[in-house]
Order: C-alpha cells, then structure tokens, then sequence
C-alpha cells in the first residue's frame, strides 16, 4: 500500500517545490525592479531651495557685480528659487547697519526673471514681513540700533517725499504751518497762532496720508509735549494718540506706539483706534512701565509683533520681541 502511494507523494513534493521556487524567483524580482526605479527617480528629482529677501529693494543683477545691470528690485520677504550656482569670491557690504562678507548667489523670481544677488541679503527662511508696511519703516530700524540722529534725518527725508506726494492734499507753508484741502472742500490749518505762550509753542510735521480709513497722521512736537494726531479728511477733527500710527491690514484700525520712559511714562505704551458706530475711538490701551516699545508691525489682522527695549538699568540691553493679537474671548492681549 505505502509503496503505491510513494510515487504520487514524490511527484506532489517536486510540483510543490518547483512552484515555491518560482513564484519566489518572480516576487524577488519584481521588488527589486520597484527599488532600482525608486532609487533612480529619487537619484533625478531636483531639489527646490527657495531664499527671502530681508531687505527691502534687493537688488537683482545681470552678473554679480554692483556695476551690472540691474534686472529686478525683490521686495522684503520676496522668495526666489536658488539656482545652485554662487561666486568662488566674496563681497563685503553693509546692510541696516551690519557688515556682511558672502558670495553672490544666481536666482530666478517667480516671474521667470535670472539673475544674481548679494547673499548676505537673503535668508534661507521666510522672514516675518509687515503685512502692510509705513512709509518710515525704514528709519524706525535706526531706533532699533539707538542711531536717533540717523533716524530723524530719514524721517526727515521721507516727510518730504510724502509731502511731495500727497501736495494735493496738504501743504506746508512758509511759516511752518500745515494746511489741508478737506474733501469737503473746507481748508484746515495747523498751526501755533492761538498759542499765546512761547514755551508752549508747537511744530507740526506731516507723516503719511491714509485714504482707505480717512485720516491724515500728522506728528506734533513742542517744548511741552509730544505726539501724533489723526486729522479725518472730510470734517477735519482730529484725534489725538501717543505715538507714530501703524495701520492694520484690513484698514479697520491701527496700533499708536511710544517709548519714552524717562520723559513720558503716563504715555508710554501701546494704544488701538478702530471705528465703530460712534466714529474713530480708542478700543484698547495698555500702559508699559518696563518696557519701550521701539517697532511695531502687523503681521496679520488680528496679530502684531512688537519689538520692546527694557527699562534701563545698565548699558547693555536687549531688544525683545512681544505679540500684540486677541485671545480667545476675543481680548486684546499683549505676550512680553
């Protein structure tokens, strides 16, 4: 009996077998055949590495050379592809006060544009940008560095070029006096003529126009005191806040700030104007006794960084950054 069935139990095993080995053949090839076009496409794909500018108006040129063509002016937080291809040399240049020694790096915008940029003057992240920057950002980076000789001479400058810009609005006059062309068709005058005292006398400076929320910023200085106003450009009132006005993205509001501890303390802080059913109002006011505020950018609708100075109690201090956003019952809050 054993020796009747012995056959077919061999020729069974040898069928099993063969079947095992050939069905093992096949999947070890077929996954080998996966991994060697795996690891070739991976081995091809190109890597994307995409750099920021920092500064604002970077300059792109035709060749990294500051005498080359000037092909593009990128914007801060502009992106760019980098091309992998930098010079064997270095440059030295300053920006915004620092040195910077680094090659020059070939890069292509989103526009198709070529060309080549300093490379101390990008980031290989994305920097924190305005969501809606002021005509002064610029000098207010000189307060941040305490270059305040440096930065009213900008702030100068830039007051100049705002009055030259928005001349259909606003003049200077011969004596220094500020005057609007209301769009009511009223004339409005800033001046000291009703001041009988001398110490207390006023200068008026022109700062920016902002026509989406209807307010002309105009900054106030004297023996005195100190401060902006928000002048509406149809009634002509005026609105008096703390500090230089930086306007939120949405136009609904802006955040007054002012650092100035030693002369002002009542008045140091942040303050937030926005509109309701009454007109422009102040909705939130926080007061700092240990800080300055020195910058303040909006970075969203909701949210601001504020960059703050310590109170002074040695030489040596640091800047640090605070957020200013509302909270979940929907507060302002301010993060130091």
């Amino acid at each position: 009996m054993t020796q009747r069935f012995l056959p077919v139990l061999l020729l069974l095993l040898s069928v099993f077998i063969a079947c095992k080995d050939t069905n093992s053949t096949e999947t070890n090839t077929n996954t080998d055949d996966t991994n060697i076009t795996a690891d070739s496409v991976a081995a091809t794909a190109p890597t994307t590495v995409t750099v920021y500018a920092w500064v604002d108006k970077l300059r792109m040129r035709s060749e990294p050379d500051t005498k080359s063509e000037v092909v593009a002016e990128i914007p801060e937080g502009g992106a760019m592809t980098f091309l992998d291809e930098k010079t064997d040399f270095t440059q030295q240049f300053t920006l915004r006060g620092k040195s910077y020694d680094e090659p020059w790096l070939k890069v292509k915008t989103s526009e198709g544009k070529i060309g080549w940029v300093f490379g101390g003057g990008v980031k290989f992240y994305e920097p924190k940008v305005a969501a809606l920057p002021t005509p002064y950002d610029r000098c207010m980076d000189y307060f941040k560095r305490r270059r305040v000789s440096q930065a009213n001479k900008c702030i100068a400058e830039i007051e100049r070029k705002q009055l030259s810009k928005d001349r259909q609005y606003v003049q200077k006059t011969k004596e220094g006096a500020l005057e609007f062309s209301l769009l009511n068709g009223k004339k409005k005058q800033l001046d000291d003529s009703a001041i009988e005292e001398a110490t207390a006398q006023q200068s008026y400076f022109y700062r920016y126009y902002v026509p989406q929320m209807g307010l002309f910023v105009v900054a106030v200085n004297g023996q005195e005191t100190d401060a902006h106003r928000l002048i509406n450009d149809k009634s002509g009132r005026e609105t008096p806040i703390w500090g230089f006005p930086v306007v939120a993205p949405d136009f609904k509001k802006l955040v007054s700030y002012r650092g100035d501890l030693k002369n002002d303390p009542d008045r140091n802080g942040l303050q937030i104007f926005g509109y309701t059913d009454l007109g422009l109002e102040l909705i939130w006011e926080k007061k700092m006794d240990r800080y300055e505020p020195i910058i303040v950018k909006w970075l969203d609708v909701d949210e601001a960084e504020v960059m703050v100075l310590p109170k002074a109690t040695s030489g040596n201090l640091k800047l640090k950054v605070a957020k200013l956003h509302k909270n979940d019952a929907g507060e302002w809050v301010l993060d130091i």
